[in-house]
């Protein structure tokens, strides 16, 4: 199984032992839900049904930022794999998401001192089961993405308790 690292910018970086670029020769997969958002925008604004018609089906990444979104997984994998072209999946449940934010705080908390039943929930009821349905599908190349936002909000906002 292959799997790399990317950047929102769509740079994959790999390790020497594992220098595949997933996206060489390949296309991204179309993200399911962006492409029923444009078409229900389509059917709402047919004066610019046209022009949206042409971003339809558009690679994009997949935001697996709940526990219930990890069963959004395995279509996915298996449109990909029917099509030959490479998921792209945002890995966005961390502990504490968004410490400091008013409006997309996480689902899964660090209440106590250690963290350590919110890591143990992040390991094995997300991250765990994550890898589970990954491992279902060898051939194909997958690229998860840590969402760039989540680390960096709690390296900087450690001055407020639940994120420190």
């Amino acid at each position: 199984m292959k799997y790399a690292v990317a950047a929102l910018l769509g740079v994959a970086s790999a390790s020497p032992a594992n220098s595949i670029n997933p996206f060489e020769g390949k296309t991204i997969y179309s993200n399911p839900v962006f492409t029923q958002n444009v078409k229900k925008t389509e059917t709402d604004n047919p004066s610019v049904a046209a022009l949206l018609e042409s971003t339809e089906q558009i690679g994009a990444a997949n935001w697996i930022d709940s526990m219930a979104k990890i069963s959004s997984i395995e279509p996915i994998l298996q449109g990909a794999k029917a099509n030959g072209h490479v998921p792209m999946f945002v890995i966005y449940d961390l502990p504490n998401r968004d410490c400091s934010a008013l409006a997309s705080n996480g689902e899964i908390l660090c209440e106590d001192n250690s963290c350590a039943q919110g890591l143990n929930t992040y390991k094995t009821q997300y991250v765990d089961k994550v890898i589970e349905v990954f491992k279902k599908y060898p051939d194909v190349p997958v690229v998860a993405i840590i969402e760039p936002d989540s680390l960096p909000n709690l390296a900087t906002n450690m001055s407020y308790q639940k994120c420190s």
